[in-house]
Order: C-alpha cells, then sequence, then structure tokens
C-alpha cells in the first residue's frame, strides 16, 4: 500500500521561470519525526510510514531544456557527485 504520490508537473512550485524555457524550483526541506520501514516491494523499493513536519530551508535547483535525450547535472560543491552514484 503505497500513500505517498508525485506531485503532478503542473502543480510543482516553479520559483522563477525565463524566457528560453529553463526555470528554478525550490525542493524544500523537511525533518522526519517518525520513521518506519514497513517491508520491500516487489519493485525492490520500500514501504514507510513517516510523520514529517516541512522546515523554512530549500535547496534551490534550476533546470534548461536540452537538446540531448539525456540529463545533465551540475553542482558547485566539488565533494558532492554529479554521476550515477548520487
Amino acid at each position: 500500500m503505497s500513500f505517498c504520490q508525485e506531485a503532478p508537473l503542473d502543480k510543482v512550485l516553479i520559483s522563477e521561470a525565463k524566457v528560453d524555457g529553463s526555470f528554478y524550483i525550490d525542493a524544500r526541506a523537511k525533518i522526519n519525526l517518525f520513521l518506519e520501514v514497513l517491508g520491500r516491494r516487489k519493485d525492490g523499493y520500500h514501504d514507510i510510514l513517516s510523520v514529517f513536519q516541512e522546515v523554512a530551508l530549500a535547496d534551490r535547483l534550476y533546470a534548461k531544456p536540452s537538446d540531448s535525450d539525456s540529463i545533465t547535472i551540475e553542482c558547485d560543491d566539488p565533494t558532492l557527485p554529479v554521476d550515477g552514484s548520487n
């Protein structure tokens, strides 16, 4: 049983859109007050029971369209991996 749903793209809060199709989005932070792993699903993910509180912190993400079918990740912190390990 899953209670978590992804936000439809038209419901995502874009904080700043540009003429070239690029945009900024704020990935809001939360603190888990309670987390219980209930079991593993057939797809390899886990069902969880969680209680959390949003906090007034966020990462600001920037995205822009590309002619490529791939996704490129860039980060200004050299300690964070930008390859498939992240």
